[in-house]
């Protein structure tokens, strides 16, 4: 077990110098003040050093933690320096994999516009020019520029609410091309969920049409 000796108040106040915690995790302070963490460790029989990283980066729990990591990885026959670069290397990796998988998500105009040259059995041309109408009026202003997987419930509400009401039926269908739209994303794996799905989502948020009653106005009683 490592004999902790060093405190953040000793490190906050620490000068010039090299400072050892115990279990080889040791404190540098250089002539400007700049605090740096290393660690000694022995490795197929033959004493090591490797830093991990600045003070500014690594609370010292935080570096008794990775110190303790890479002790442990040194016993068991492990480089812990070869370790870092192969973790490092699959993150760079994996960061160069989601950015290259970002590029290719469409936005919702996108499509809905792939969708659209798509479909082969439109009703008839007048549906199909309602179809992308709807949409360029009521989503596209809203979410139109934004990528499939970008869209969250927040912003179907903000499309839908201000015509729930008054547009229901128009509205339902707002709500159903869009939700047919994300669901088309969701296969093309450029996203998780929709947020434009009813069941189970948007008909925990906003009223069932069916309940929404048309107000009619009675005509004005003649004037005598």
């Amino acid at each position: 077990m490592p004999i902790y000796k060093l405190s953040e108040r000793k490190i906050k106040h620490a000068a010039p110098g090299t400072y050892a915690d115990g279990g080889g995790l040791t404190l540098r302070v250089s002539k400007n003040h700049q605090k740096r963490w290393s660690l000694r460790f022995t490795y197929d029989g033959k004493q090591h050093e490797m830093g991990l990283g600045s003070l500014r980066d690594l609370n010292l729990e935080q570096a008794r933690a990775i110190s303790g990591k890479y002790r442990a990885m040194a016993k068991e026959g492990i480089d812990p320096r070869i370790a870092r670069a192969q973790a490092r290397e699959k993150n760079r990796q994996t960061s160069k994999n989601i950015k290259k998988h970002l590029a290719t998500i469409p936005t919702f105009t996108a499509a809905a516009r792939h969708i659209r040259t798509q479909r082969r059995a439109w009703d008839n041309h007048k549906h199909a020019k309602q179809w992308i109408s709807t949409l360029k009026t009521y989503a596209i202003p809203v979410i139109g520029d934004k990528p499939v997987h970008a869209i969250t419930i927040e912003h179907i509400t903000a499309i839908l609410n201000p015509i729930w009401h008054t547009k229901t039926e128009t509205a339902k269908r707002v709500q159903a091309r869009i939700e047919n739209i994300l669901d088309y994303a969701i296969v093309h794996g450029y996203c998780d969920n929709n947020p434009a799905r009813w069941r189970g989502n948007l008909d925990k948020i906003l009223p069932r049409p069916a309940r929404i009653k048309t107000v009619k106005h009675q005509s004005a009683m003649p004037y005598s």
